[in-house]
């Protein structure tokens, strides 16, 4: 079943011997990824298959893991911090001997027509979409590092229903009313400023939280707060490259309301929700203690 998740068309993998672990069956993989949970989600998925992952948060870290160490396969996000994914591959390719033709896979939620193109054009070899689907993410992986030499997992094995992602989901709802205070906070701060140096840093704070958003909202199912960040995202990347429009009043102002209002009202579902189950708890243990008696 996994196989029919990759495109045949795909090109042919890369001929190079994969880097594996000293008596084991696995491969090591580098995980470049800025999204903290978006690294946890992959490493455990990538452990699941056996495998050992190093995590590097942006292209430069991942330069100087590759030029140091042996790895079988990359998983590269796009939009990074420091040096993004693609600047990250084109000097890869440029690299001597085997690890110019080490396969990268762009795992990436920028997913509008014609980005895969576009990103195998530009040297990386495969593409995974954001949210991550466990399935693809498995069938791509065994694709390019031969996964013939670790056991399968059945598909409810790597359900997006499985205990280690609902933990995940739960540890992430529970953030989201943390997120949309920091994030207003932030903006009032914003706009309370007339300092350019002092918008432009509280924007690259704003940025990098939508950012995060962005890249992990949906994987936990909050597409809503997914695609909202999305713009934000973006329209402050742009006020950044040019902090003279900083001055100026946001048009961005609307879409980080949304986004607040969004991470807020989902957090306190989620809030609501625990306190139920907590009570539901603390009266299942009175009944038990009665039933004792």
């Amino acid at each position: 079943m996994d196989a029919e998740l990759v495109d045949k068309k795909q090109p042919y993998a890369r001929n190079v011997k994969a880097a594996r672990i000293a008596g084991k069956r696995g491969h090591r993989v580098l995980i470049v990824e800025d999204n903290k949970l978006n690294q946890l989600i992959a490493r455990k998925l990538l452990e699941r298959e056996g495998h050992v992952a190093t995590i590097v948060e942006n292209g430069r870290e991942a330069l100087e893991a590759i030029e140091t160490g042996e790895f079988a396969l990359v998983l590269m996000d796009v939009h990074m911090p420091v040096m993004d994914g693609i600047t990250a591959t084109r000097l890869i390719r440029g690299m001597p001997g085997a690890k110019a033709q080490l396969p990268i896979i762009a795992v990436t939620a920028d997913v509008v027509d014609g980005a895969r193109d576009r990103l195998l054009g530009m040297g990386m070899d495969d593409y995974i979409p954001k949210p991550v689907d466990p399935r693809l993410f498995r069938a791509m992986v065994r694709r390019w590092i031969g996964g013939a030499s670790v056991p399968a997992l059945s598909v409810t094995e790597m359900s997006a229903d499985d205990p280690t992602f609902a933990e995940l989901r739960n540890q992430y709802h529970s953030r989201l009313l943390d997120d949309a205070t920091q994030l207003e906070s932030l903006c009032s701060a914003f706009s309370a400023s007339a300092e350019t140096a002092c918008r432009l840093r509280l924007a690259h704070a704003m940025m990098r939280l939508a950012h995060s958003l962005a890249g992990s909202a949906a994987n936990f199912g909050f597409a809503a707060i997914g695609t909202a960040a999305m713009p934000v995202d973006a329209s402050l990347s742009v006020a950044i490259a040019n902090p003279a429009a900083l001055s100026a009043t946001p048009e961005w102002a609307d879409s980080i309301a949304r986004l607040i209002a969004l991470c807020r009202s989902a957090g306190a579902e989620n809030r609501d929700a625990e306190t139920s189950r907590s009570a539901d708890r603390s009266r299942r243990k009175r009944s038990r203690k009665r039933g004792q008696q």
